[in-house]
């Protein structure tokens, strides 16, 4: 999953650790893992090419 923090902030990784009623997920920072876990809903996030970490590695 990717989330930003606003528009003047690029796109990072996340890892989603829960899905609360209503559609909001609760998620961890993937590099950064001491800081607060953050909200957002669906909209709020893109996903992730599948083939992401393969075209990393070429």
């Amino acid at each position: 999953m990717l989330i930003t923090e606003g528009e003047e902030d690029g796109w990072y990784e996340a890892v989603v650790v829960a899905l609360k009623p209503g559609g909001e997920f609760t998620l961890q920072w993937r590099d950064w893992p001491d800081l607060p876990m953050l909200m957002r809903r669906r909209d709020e996030m893109a996903l992730l090419h599948p083939n992401a970490a393969a075209a990393a590695e070429a």
